[in-house]
């Protein structure tokens, strides 16, 4: 961060402290397995029925999940660009 951002990071926090009465700590400790799983990216395997695992690697907001009151069956809708 630099400059207005730094000030602006800053105030918001001074802000957010005073409104609820707490403080929050500039340093903290982390998990090293969640900094290893944010490094390579997520990835997340969905398991449908006993027919289908859907592995997906990022591109979450692309993944709508939805019920057809038709069928009574959940679905999902995946939008892409470009099959490969």
């Amino acid at each position: 961060m630099q400059g207005k951002e730094k000030f602006k990071s800053l105030q918001y926090k001074e802000t957010y402290q005073r409104e609820r009465d707490i403080e929050i700590d500039d340093t903290f400790e982390t998990e090293s397995a969640a900094i290893k799983r944010r490094a390579t990216g997520t990835m997340t395997t969905i398991k449908l029925d006993r027919n289908f695992d859907i592995n997906i690697h990022g591109g979450e907001q692309y993944i709508v999940r939805g019920y057809d009151e038709e069928r009574k069956m959940y679905y999902y809708q995946l939008f892409f660009k470009e099959e490969k």
